[in-house]
């Protein structure tokens, strides 16, 4: 399982330059079977899938064609999950 918190925080694993999104603003969980989940961590603005009208709460499943939008910044979720693979340490 890999955790990545996206935010304008420095913090931040995926650093989002967009006053409109807080400093920790999601998590997108990638699990070994495939599966991922995004949350919202309790961003004033909120977290969506683009296209779609509700915002995320809870833990929600994200397809690897889904975008989010952050703030007023769009992300594409194979872009995360390739920001993702940079980050685990091959051995």
């Amino acid at each position: 399982m890999i955790k990545l918190s996206i935010g304008r925080g420095e913090t931040c694993d995926i650093r989002v330059d967009d006053q409109y999104a807080s400093p920790l603003h999601a998590t997108l969980t990638l699990y070994e079977d495939g599966r991922m989940l995004v949350r919202d961590e309790g961003s004033t603005n909120g977290t969506r899938i683009v296209g779609e009208r509700e915002r995320v709460y809870g833990p929600r499943t994200v397809g690897r064609h889904d975008r989010l939008l952050i703030g007023r910044t769009i992300l594409a979720v194979a872009d995360l999950v390739a920001a993702a693979a940079r980050m685990v340490p091959r051995g």
